[in-house]
């Protein structure tokens, strides 16, 4: 990812510098003539610097050819998405980390492949969440597979008034551990599938209430 943004960055730069050098050749050979529409004798006296300001302007106005971000951007993309190891290398990373993750990525493995685990024990560091948040969390790491509770509920649960469901819906689409808080458990009202903000949305939600055997919509 590095080197795709190093390579984007130069030859952006390169090209903007093309465009104002050559713009600025014209101008100064054109008798200092600033109107583009008025330089009739751009081509016949100075042919180098117009084709060379035209592939900076083209460059700068996203002609894909000539724009930097045509090479680059998908590499830049890519490098990110794979991490600062690389995707090659997501195994070896794995056997480094300590046992219980090791342990852990195996659970998720084994629990979305239909076999469900218990994942209540896991340690979570609670410090960057409101105690509300947490409160939230831990109500509904109480729900367990194949079972699921509205906002409403959860918030009962909670020993909180009917009108907290949206604050813990807004707490749940902050959730940072998918999966190890099971929000994807907690339905909108009447059992809606409603909004899941980990990647896949409200599709993921659903696959995997399924997988959990969850009974959808009729809870």
């Amino acid at each position: 990812a590095w080197s795709a943004a190093l390579f984007h960055f130069m030859t952006h730069a390169f090209l903007k510098a093309l465009l104002f050098l050559s713009a600025g050749i014209v101008i100064q050979a054109l008798h200092e003539e600033h109107d583009l529409h008025r330089m009739g004798g751009m081509w016949r006296q100075l042919p180098v610097a117009g084709v060379t300001f035209l592939i900076g302007a083209a460059s700068l106005s996203a002609f894909p050819l000539v724009t930097a971000g045509f090479y680059s951007k998908e590499a830049i993309i890519a490098g990110s998405l794979a991490g600062p190891a690389g995707a090659e290398d997501a195994a070896l990373c794995l056997e480094k980390a300590p046992a219980w993750i090791r342990e852990l990525v195996a659970q998720v493995q084994r629990h979305l492949t239909g076999a469900l685990q218990d994942f209540t024990g896991v340690p979570l560091d609670y410090g960057p969440v409101s105690p509300f948040a947490r409160r939230v969390y831990e109500a509904t790491r109480t729900v367990a597979a194949g079972q699921t509770r509205t906002y409403g509920e959860l918030a009962e649960m909670m020993e909180e008034p009917p009108g907290a469901s949206r604050a813990v819906g807004a707490a749940l689409g902050a959730n940072p551990w998918s999966l190890i808080v099971p929000c994807h458990r907690i339905l909108g009202a009447k059992g809606r599938l409603t909004g899941f903000s980990a990647a896949g949305g409200v599709v993921t939600k659903a696959r995997l209430l399924v997988i959990e055997g969850a009974q959808l919509l009729a809870e």
